[in-house]
C-alpha cells in the first residue's frame, strides 16, 4: 500500500476467534500518562472516539512465534502483561495432561486473569508492586530458581525485550536447549535503558 494510505499497525495475539458470528477478541495493555497515551494501539484502544462499532480495521497475518517440536514433554511459559493473551491461548490449546510451568509478571493481584486450569499447569504470578514494568528481573530470576524437570522442554515467552534476552541466554547456554526448543519474543523495550538485565543476572 502507498505509505500515505497505510494504516498504523502492530502484531497482536488473537485471544478468541468466533467465525460463526464474525467476532475477534483482542486484549490491549493501556499505558502512558495523562495527555500521552503511549503507543498508537494503546491510544486507539483507550479512547471511544477512536474505536467505534463499525470502524474499518485491516488485518494481516498470521505471523507465528510458537512451534513446539512434536517430542515436547513439558512447557515453560514466561511473560509480562503483554504476554498474557498468548500464554492464555497456549494453555487452552494444551491437553490437561501436559506439564506446564508458567511465570507471569504483573503489577499486583488485581491484574491477574483467569487461565485454563489443570493439576499439571503450575502458574506463578509475580508482582512487581511499585516498580515500573520493564525494570525488574523477576521473570528471569524465577526461571533460574526453578527445578528443571526431566524430559524435552519447549520454552515460550513474550514481554519486555531485555527480560526475554536474559531468559534466552539462561535456557540456551546454561540449560543447553537447542534453538528450535526456544521462542522468546521481545514484544517491547523499556525506554530507559539503565539496567542490562542479562548482565545483572550473570553477575
Amino acid at each position: 500500500m502507498p505509505e500515505a494510505e497505510r494504516p498504523i499497525g502492530a502484531y497482536y495475539t488473537v485471544r478468541q476467534w468466533r467465525p460463526d458470528v464474525a467476532e475477534l477478541d483482542m486484549w490491549f495493555v493501556l499505558h502512558g500518562t495523562v495527555g500521552n497515551e503511549g503507543g498508537a494501539a494503546s491510544a486507539w484502544a483507550s479512547r471511544a472516539s477512536r474505536a467505534k462499532p463499525g470502524d474499518p480495521v485491516a488485518l494481516w497475518g498470521p505471523r507465528t512465534a510458537y512451534a513446539p517440536p512434536a517430542d515436547t514433554d513439558w512447557f515453560l511459559l514466561a511473560g509480562d502483561d503483554t504476554g498474557i493473551p498468548a500464554i492464555a491461548t497456549i494453555l487452552e490449546s494444551l491437553p490437561a495432561t501436559t506439564p506446564v510451568r508458567a511465570f507471569i509478571e504483573v503489577d499486583g493481584q488485581q491484574d491477574q486473569v483467569p487461565l485454563a486450569e489443570s493439576p499439571l499447569f503450575a502458574v506463578t504470578w509475580l508482582h512487581r508492586g511499585s516498580k515500573s514494568a520493564g525494570t525488574t528481573t523477576l521473570l528471569a530470576e524465577a526461571v533460574k530458581a526453578m527445578d528443571w524437570p526431566d524430559g524435552a522442554a519447549y520454552v515460550w515467552g513474550g514481554g519486555e525485550s531485555r527480560a526475554m534476552t536474559a531468559i534466552r541466554k539462561y535456557v540456551r547456554h546454561q540449560i543447553g536447549l537447542e534453538r528450535e526448543a526456544v521462542s522468546l519474543v521481545g514484544y517491547w523495550r523499556h525506554a530507559e535503558d539503565t539496567t542490562t538485565l542479562a548482565d545483572e543476572l550473570e553477575s
